[in-house]
């Protein structure tokens, strides 16, 4: 799920809460904003972005990291199984997708891929970042977001024409409300 806000933050947080002990102003989760804000893109995106999507995300996997050694073969394949296990493309699709990670079958028209995931709908209504905010929120659940999940991260960011910054403050955001949750739960 991504938390989606055309223009703004995707991950909203209220900082005029304060901490009682110690009478700073600390950020916060804003649960009613963020839960009117949740959506599920496999459902909320075509098919047909969702495959864009998935073969763009396999076509940087296999530039990226497919041939540089074992340990990112298999970070590729994870990932992309990932992905698609969140797109809910059917298997047929996966299979296809799976085959273009290793370079069979592949075209390497990037354009034409970004160009069908810009031209989704929802996408346009709602904009890129929801996609880069799902990707953030997937990688983190796995408990490893490592720099490989940054570089790929990076290059989708670049290629859907959203500022990194965008992508960091995601990942702020994010820890922020993972620390607040950390200290709620350990209260």
């Amino acid at each position: 799920m991504a938390l989606v806000t055309p223009g703004t933050n995707p991950f909203p947080l209220n900082r005029n809460s304060s901490n009682a002990s110690s009478g700073r102003t600390t950020p916060t989760p804003s649960p009613t904003d963020a839960e009117r804000r949740t959506i599920e893109l496999s459902t909320s995106l075509d098919q047909s972005t969702r495959y864009a999507f998935a073969d763009l995300l396999a076509a940087i996997l296999r530039m990226d990291f497919i041939e540089s050694s074992d340990e990112n073969k298999e970070f590729s394949e994870e990932t992309l199984e990932l992905m698609m296990k969140h797109l809910k493309l059917p298997e047929k699709t996966n299979r296809s997708i799976r085959a273009h990670l290793v370079g069979e079958g592949t075209t390497d028209d990037l354009v034409a891929l970004i160009t069908m995931v810009k031209s989704d709908a929802f996408l346009q209504k709602n904009g890129m970042t929801v996609l880069l905010a799902d990707m953030v929120t997937i990688f983190v659940d796995t408990g490893r977001y490592d720099c490989r999940y940054r570089v790929l991260m990076r290059h989708v960011s670049a290629l859907l024409a959203v500022h990194w910054d965008a992508v960091e403050e995601i990942e702020d955001t994010l820890t922020h409300l993972l620390i607040e949750q950390q200290y709620d739960e350990s209260e």
